[in-house]
C-alpha cells in the first residue's frame, strides 16, 4: 500500500504550530502595534517542529511493509491512502486541501488528530474517513480494515514500549529547531510518556491522551538511536509533565550519563515536580530548557479548573536555580480565566517581569472542543471561526473583561515583558554565555 502523510503548510501570515496544544495547534499572536509585530516576526525565526504522530505512523507503516512518503509543499502524484493531520487553527485550509486531493487522486483521504476526532462530522464532508483516538492502533490495522470510511476508532496502545521509534528518515530534519531555548542542532522531539495525570478541565492534552509512560531503557534507546542514526544534538521531551514521577526523569538522566550520550535537551513540566537536586542531575545529563505553566499569580482564579498552583516563593527559588545552572526557562501564563479580573491579569504580567524568564508566553484561555471546559462554557462561545481558536485570541464571553480589553492586556503583557533593559541584558547573557 502506498501511503502519503500530508502536513498542509499553514495559509497566510500566522505563525502556526500544529503539534502544540495536544495536537490542536496554536497560532502565535501578540497584537498590531509596531513592537507587537516585531515580536511576531522574531518568533518566526526559531521553533520548527515535526508532527510526532506522523513520525510514529511512518515507522508503523514501513514496519508493516507499506510504502510511505511525507509531503508538505509538494503533494503526492499518486497514493492509495492520504492522511492529513487536523488542526483547529488551520482547519479550513486543510479541508480545502483534502477536497483537492480527493479530486486529483484515486485515493482514500482521511484525517488524524484530536480536533478531527472531536468534530468528525465536519471533516467527513471533505474526507472519506476520520481516525478517532491515538492513531498507532489504526496504523497497525490499516491493511485489515477493508473500506476506509466514516469514523474509525483507534484504541490507545497501553504498553508504549511496544511501539517502534518514530521514523524521521523521510522528514526534512534539517529544518527542525527549538531556538532560542535549545541551540543544538540537528533537533528532534521525543515522547517518554503520554497524557497528563492532572485534571485541568481546559487542557487539550487530557482530551487527546490518557497518561502512561515508557520504560527508562526504551526511552534512552530512542535518544541513542536519534544521536547515532540522525546525528541529533538537540531534543525536546514533548511530555506535558516530564517530571511527574521524579524517579523516572532521575533514572533517564542517570542512563544518559551512564551511556555517555552527548545531547542538549528540554522538557515540559510543572514547577511543583522539580527541586534543586533533580535539576542539578538533569543539567549534568544535558537539560538546557524547561517549559512550565505558571498560569496566574492569584491562585483563586484557578478555582474550579482542577489546576494546582505552587507558592510564589518556591517558583522564584526554582527559576533562580535554573538561571544559576544555565537552564533556560519558558513560562506560560493564562489570561481570561472565568474568575479573573483585568487587575488579576495585570498582576500576573507584573509577576512575569519579576521572574524574568528566558521566554514568557501570555496565552488566552481557549475552550477546545472535546475538553470538559468546552462542554461547560460552549453557550458562552461567540466565535464561529475555528481558526480564531489560537490560544492567543478571545473566543468566549468573559464576565469581567471585554474581548478588546483582553486583547489589549495580552499585547501589553508581551510588549512590557520583552522591551525592558533587564530582560534584554539577561537574554543576551543566556544566549551567548550559556553553553
Amino acid at each position: 500500500m502506498n501511503i502519503a502523510l500530508v502536513d498542509v503548510p499553514s495559509d497566510g501570515g500566522n505563525l502556526i504550530y500544529k503539534d502544540w496544544a495536544g495536537g490542536y495547534g496554536t497560532a502565535f499572536s501578540v497584537g498590531n502595534s509596531l513592537r507587537a509585530r516585531f515580536l511576531q516576526r522574531a518568533k518566526k525565526t526559531g521553533i520548527k517542529l515535526p508532527l510526532t504522530r506522523f513520525g510514529y505512523l511512518a515507522a508503523i507503516f514501513r514496519q508493516s511493509g507499506h510504502e510511505v512518503g511525507f509531503y508538505q509543499e509538494d503533494l503526492p502524484d499518486s497514493a492509495d491512502v492520504v492522511l492529513l493531520h487536523s488542526s483547529i487553527v488551520d482547519v479550513y485550509h486543510e479541508l480545502a486541501q483534502a477536497d483537492r486531493l480527493r479530486k486529483q487522486l484515486h485515493a482514500k483521504v482521511g484525517f488524524v488528530g484530536p480536533f478531527s476526532g472531536a468534530m468528525p462530522d465536519m471533516y467527513l464532508e471533505h474526507a472519506d474517513f476520520v481516525v478517532k483516538g491515538e492513531p498507532e492502533d489504526f496504523g497497525y490495522r490499516i491493511a485489515d480494515l477493508g473500506e476506509l470510511s466514516g469514523v474509525i476508532e483507534s484504541r490507545p496502545i497501553d504498553d508504549l514500549d511496544e511501539l517502534p521509534f518514530p521514523d524521521w528518515s523521510i522528514f526534512p530534519r534539517k529544518r527542525y529547531s527549538y531556538y532560542p531555548n535549545i541551540k543544538a542542532r540537528p533537533f528532534l522531539p521525543i515522547l517518554s510518556s503520554r497524557g497528563c495525570p492532572y485534571k485541568c478541565s481546559y487542557c487539550a492534552y487530557r482530551a487527546a491522551y490518557k497518561w502512561r509512560a515508557r520504560s527508562v531503557e526504551n526511552t534512552v534507546d530512542e535518544i541513542e538511536r536519534n544521536v547515532n542514526e540522525y546525528g541529533t544534538r538537540g531534543l525536546l521531551f514533548r511530555d506535558p509533565l516530564f517530571t511527574w514521577a521524579k524517579d523516572r526523569p532521575r533514572q533517564i538522566a542517570e542512563e544518559i550519563l551512564r551511556r555517555h550520550i552527548d545531547v542538549r535537551w528540554g522538557c515540559e513540566t510543572h514547577l511543583g515536580h522539580l527541586d534543586r537536586e533533580l535539576l542539578d542531575l538533569l543539567y549534568k545529563a544535558g537539560l538546557r530548557s524547561v517549559n512550565v505553566g505558571i498560569e496566574v499569580v492569584n491562585p483563586k482564579t484557578l478555582a474550579g479548573t482542577g489546576r494546582e498552583s505552587l507558592r510564589k516563593d518556591r517558583q522564584l527559588a526554582l527559576v533562580k536555580h535554573c538561571d544559576k545552572l544555565g537552564i533556560r526557562v519558558t513560562a506560560f501564563y493564562l489570561f481570561g480565566l472565568p474568575n479573573s479580573t483585568a487587575e488579576d491579569m495585570r498582576e500576573t504580567a507584573r509577576y512575569a517581569r519579576k521572574l524574568n524568564t528566558h521566554v514568557a508566553s501570555f496565552n488566552v484561555l481557549t475552550p477546545y472542543p472535546g475538553t470538559e471546559f468546552y462542554d461547560s462554557v460552549k453557550d458562552e462561545v461567540f466565535e464561529k471561526d475555528f481558526t480564531k481558536f489560537t490560544s492567543y485570541t478571545p473566543v468566549m464571553h468573559h464576565k469581567h473583561v471585554s474581548k478588546a480589553a483582553l486583547e489589549k492586556l495580552r499585547e501589553e503583557a508581551f510588549v512590557r515583558f520583552y522591551f525592558r533593559p533587564a530582560y534584554i541584558i539577561k537574554f543576551l547573557q543566556r544566549m551567548f554565555l550559556w553553553r
